[in-house]
């Protein structure tokens, strides 16, 4: 672990706080706006494979592109991107030794130092867009403090709801803080609760609301995904997965929406999306899926996508989580379909452990190691699919220490 990594690790208090009064009094102090040009993703799910997608497309198209993204894997640099590049090390650590004293007054913690660092290297190389993925929420969230010219809310379902309300229509209400005046807001498919609360918010906003079209005509070939998005005809992405399906419409509908200010070809669309996948997003490695799920609504497309990738095959699954999410309505999704179900924990201070599962251990054997867990599975199964999933932070530790891939 270097010297940055042990100090944002002191200071992380991720489900510990959520607030930006010292964020926002450190920004006042040391004069910092950021003035980039940005599009603000939000959701529940989907935010990140969107943010991915429109990533290669504007690459491809030969803009100046940053992105921030986080959780991701491999080092914290990975989080911060320009042209599809990590940052560097050594321009983290400037931007780092300038403001130390300041982060430590004010207290923010690693998610708003991470952000801060990234922003002011972003605000150094000037892009011609900055795509944001951002945390848990959206009014409330440290992303959230540069001035977008495009908003995108991929989803919204029952998250965090000590942080960003009860209900989903309090969560839509948290998410749409991203939006600005006069601007254009994307979204995906939506409860009803969530899209009367974000439509109305644009009214008041006076926000284009664009809300992203259906796929068509989807089929798998080679591994890849083949399918009709209005009004593009046989697009193609690197993975056989439905909803990796629906989160290349949003990009698409985003696509459109900026091509006033960001015009891009057709061409350099269909080759931005056939771009490799997100990795723990149905990622294929042999026998294994891993996949990141860790809500209902994503538990739901991701069964979706293993019944059309499977047609009927037995699959078993070997799930971790961590210790904020709610199992309870995850299990019956995942486990209905699933010909085994085993529960394991891996190297996470927030991972569930054994007692954590205490209510459903009569259902799920539990198994402390995953690897051991994968072994049994393959031989009392051999050729049959293992899924991991449960969280993406789960995924990457499996792909990294259990089949030698890791994050660049």
């Amino acid at each position: 672990m270097t010297g940055i990594e042990k100090y944002l690790k002191d200071r992380d208090l991720t489900m510990v706080r959520y607030e930006r009064e010292g964020l926002d009094a450190f920004l006042s102090a040391n004069r910092l706006r950021f003035g980039f040009p940005a599009i603000l993703i939000a959701g529940s799910n989907g935010k990140g494979e969107v943010e991915h997608y429109l990533e290669n497309v504007y690459l491809e198209a030969g803009y100046r592109v940053s992105a921030f993204s986080k959780p991701v894997p491999g080092s914290y640099l990975n989080m911060g991107r320009i042209n599809g590049r990590p940052v560097k090390e050594e321009d983290f650590a400037r931007v780092l030794d300038r403001y130390r004293g300041e982060f430590e007054k004010y207290g923010l913690s690693a998610f708003e130092i991470e952000v801060v660092c990234f922003y002011c290297l972003f605000e150094e190389y000037g892009p011609d867009i900055a795509l944001i993925e951002c945390g848990m929420g959206g009014e409330g969230d440290a992303t959230n403090i540069v001035d977008s010219v495009a908003s995108v809310i991929t989803s919204v379902s029952l998250e965090h709801t000590a942080f960003l309300g009860r209900t989903v229509s309090e969560i839509a209400l948290n998410k749409s803080g991203i939006m600005r005046k006069d601007t254009k807001l994307v979204v995906g498919r939506l409860p009803e609760a969530a899209r009367d609360v974000l439509v109305a918010r644009a009214n008041d906003l006076r926000c284009e609301y664009l809300p992203s079209d259906e796929i068509h005509n989807a089929s798998v070939h080679g591994g890849h995904l083949v399918f009709d998005y209005t009004p593009y005809r046989d697009l193609e992405i690197a993975t056989p997965t439905l909803y990796s399906a629906l989160d290349a419409g949003i990009a698409v509908e985003v696509v459109s929406a900026m091509a006033g200010r960001l015009p891009v070809s057709g061409e350099a669309l269909r080759k931005g999306l056939l771009k490799p996948g997100l990795e723990g997003r149905f990622e294929i490695i042999g026998d294994a899926i891993l996949d990141g799920a860790h809500n209902p609504e994503a538990m739901e497309s991701l069964t979706e996508s293993l019944d059309f990738y499977l047609q009927g095959k037995p699959f078993h699954v070997i799930f971790a989580c961590l210790n904020d999410k709610n199992i309870s309505s995850i299990f019956p999704i995942i486990g209905k379909d699933a010909s085994s179900l085993v529960l394991t924990t891996f190297d996470n201070p927030r991972a569930r452990r054994e007692e954590d599962y205490f209510l459903y251990l009569d259902d799920y054997p539990f198994v402390e190691s995953y690897l051991e867990a994968y072994e049994r599975v393959r031989a009392e199964h051999p050729g049959e699919t293992v899924l991991f999933t449960g969280s993406l932070a789960f995924c990457y530790e499996v792909r990294e220490k259990l089949f030698g891939k890791r994050g660049l």
